[in-house]
């Protein structure tokens, strides 16, 4: 684990990362920033209400097997016709936890959300649709079910015995918790969520929710495209995780004893901060030399871009004597996940490029990147741009005092990809059968 390294991606990115912890097997190995200040953790909240729904189980109060509308108020429900009332009458406690009634908005609106809620057209499928309406409706269930206020329940029965003193917490117009979101938490009190979950229930040696039902909320209950959904919990890879929207993250890795938690406000869909996380704390992607250990591997990740848009590479190129060219200079790298080569990228050493008239030479030994390449089934995930960065830093630390390579001009997404590093575009060329923009970059010293 390389925390520092962690830390270092968030400051030179910029990243807006409140707070970071990392427990090892329960014990606190490593914070930063602000662990203790309120933040808002979005939909993180859904997983408390989860939490409170399990107490509840365990206490008898509620079935997950029985209908919704066992849970909500008389008022409410004798505003239904017929028709209606048996269409959400086939909708159980489980399917609102796993989100799995198609057809509600994202979010409830006006002075009634439950009204609101009954008014809309559900689809009789049981596939996967996120949103918040399925969980303020497993709010009001619970208020219900408990027979008291959910905020009072969850204040008395999850934070007290978990030793949580500052929250915050929403209600919705007719004053019912707000259970899909609107709750503030510090980093710190975040991990104690985690913590409970991955020990299954179990809080500093007093056990505050069932292992039985713990079990089946993190488990996958419900497919779906991100690989699974419990109740109101996310899995990720042979873990689970606690999620809000911005990057509020707890990750929970129960096999390597591991509970990962931040909060954010990152606005971006990018995978950059997932991504170094899983570098530089979980070990899982790492660029390293290549060696001859790598080869075939290599081979079929260059064959695997034949046919790309813009791709200049043949069936022969680049092949085994390039390969020999590459480690014999110690300039081949490699992106690994689970030791499997997913990315690969070079520095060049090409006379003919290093000889175009374009390149300042008041920047001279430049250095070139070259061969850059990402399986198919991993692009779009920022990963092309972090060898990149990966190979600017290792040209620099070779003594060089800029970098340049070549990008075909017609090619408009690598253009985009290649414009956050502020490249100057400072010629064009025809070579390779191609029309290629000459870009070049003076590089810092370290």
């Amino acid at each position: 684990m390389d925390f520092d390294a962690f830390t270092r991606d968030i400051k030179n990115n910029g990243w807006n990362v409140f707070g970071v912890e990392v427990y090892e097997d329960g014990v606190l190995t490593h914070h930063y920033g602000d662990t203790t200040g309120l933040h808002d953790i979005y939909s993180a909240t859904k997983t408390i209400l989860s939490v409170a729904v399990g107490i509840a189980y365990d206490e008898g109060l509620i079935d997950l097997h029985r209908s919704f509308l066992d849970y909500l108020p008389e008022d409410k429900l004798s505003k239904l016709d017929e028709e209606r009332y048996e269409r959400f009458k086939k909708i159980t406690v489980r399917r609102l936890l796993t989100m799995s009634v198609p057809g509600f908005p994202f979010r409830p609106e006006g002075d009634s959300y439950i009204d609101f809620a009954l008014a809309c057209d559900i689809e009789d499928d049981n596939t996967f649709s996120y949103g918040n309406i399925p969980a303020y409706l497993i709010g009001v269930c619970l208020a219900n079910a408990i027979g008291s206020d959910l905020g009072r329940f969850i204040e008395e029965r999850i934070f007290a015995p978990l030793n949580i003193t500052g929250f915050e917490y929403g209600r919705c117009p007719e004053g019912y918790f707000y259970g899909a979101s609107q709750m503030r938490l510090s980093v710190h009190d975040m991990s104690k969520i985690g913590l409970l979950l991955m020990n299954l229930g179990i809080y500093d040696g007093k056990r505050i929710v069932s292992e039985e039902y713990v079990r089946q909320a993190v488990s996958v209950q419900q497919p779906n495209r991100e690989g699974g959904y419990g109740y109101f919990i996310w899995k990720y890879r042979d873990g689970f995780s606690i999620n809000g929207k911005l990057k509020q993250k707890c990750y929970i890795l129960p096999e390597k004893g591991l509970v990962i938690t931040y909060l954010s406000h990152i606005e971006s869909d990018s995978h950059d901060l997932l991504d170094s996380m899983e570098r530089n704390i979980l070990g899982l992607k790492r660029i390293i030399h290549a060696t001859e250990a790598d080869r075939e591997e290599l081979l079929a990740l260059y064959k695997a871009q034949l046919g790309r848009e813009f791709c200049p590479w043949t069936e022969d190129y680049p092949g085994n004597e390039t390969i020999d060219f590459d480690l014999s200079r110690d300039a081949l790298f490699v992106m690994k996940e689970y030791d499997r080569i997913i990315a690969a990228i070079s520095l060049e050493e090409d006379k003919e490029v290093d000889a175009l008239d374009c390149w300042d030479r008041d920047l001279s030994p430049g250095g070139e990147l070259a061969r850059l390449a990402v399986l198919p089934e991993k692009q779009g995930r920022g990963i092309a741009k972090q060898m990149m960065s990966f190979g600017m830093n290792a040209i620099r630390e070779r003594g060089f005092k800029s970098i340049h390579f070549l990008v075909n001009k017609y090619n408009e997404k690598a253009i985009r990809a290649y414009s956050v590093f502020k490249f100057d575009v400072v010629g064009e060329c025809h070579m390779f059968d191609q029309d290629f923009m000459c870009y070049e970059k003076a590089l810092k010293e370290s």
